[in-house]
């Protein structure tokens, strides 16, 4: 707990320091960690802090470090520090906002579908990342798996549900006639 303390205070202590800074690679942060005496030394472009916001993460914790910023891919999470968002709203800032986010995204074209594209706005209009898919341990469907929200916004507190046609209509896939739910009724009603 005493180290995300420290983590917490140096990264905004580089914001503070950076005005024109917005988002960081945390591999970068590591001169500050070392000399706020978070860790001992730099091991394999940032391993120690990324060790600890895994683990963060795996326990639902990432708000904790208010600065933490995931971009996570397939097959692993690229993490970065970014400025809180309440204080990068000028027209600078926004432009190199936009600017990391070209730079970070694949370079294949991908035809996103329309939620994608409408969360993506979410990214763009809140200036910060949201967790896809995120679930939650108190929501959960009626066989007890904990159920996906479509966007999760750990420090604004906020959740974006895309409202899709299977919530208000009838869709073959997902409302089988023949299939009762643990609750005792078909999923249409």
């Amino acid at each position: 707990m005493e180290k995300i303390t420290l983590i917490s205070k140096a990264v905004k202590t580089y914001f503070e320091n950076n005005p024109s800074v917005v988002l960081i690679p945390l591999k970068d942060l590591m001169p500050q960690f070392i000399k706020a005496g978070v860790f001992e030394k730099e091991e394999k472009n940032g391993l120690p802090i990324r060790r600890i916001l895994r683990r963060l993460d795996a326990q639902n914790q990432l708000q904790q470090i208010p600065y933490v910023f995931a971009d996570r891919k397939e097959k692993n999470t690229n993490w970065y520090f970014q400025r809180y968002t309440d204080t990068i709203r000028n027209t600078k800032v926004t432009k190199q906002v936009t600017q990391v986010k070209r730079l970070i995204k694949p370079a294949k074209a991908i035809k996103q579908k329309d939620e994608e594209y409408v969360l993506d706005l979410c990214d763009e209009v809140l200036l910060t990342k949201g967790l896809r898919q995120h679930r939650y341990e108190f929501l959960r469907g009626d066989s007890g798996t904990k159920l996906p929200v479509d966007i999760y916004y750990p420090t604004l507190k906020l959740v974006v549900e895309y409202r899709e046609c299977q919530q208000s209509n009838a869709v073959k896939h997902f409302d089988k006639p023949n299939k009762i739910t643990v609750s005792g009724v078909h999923r249409g009603e």
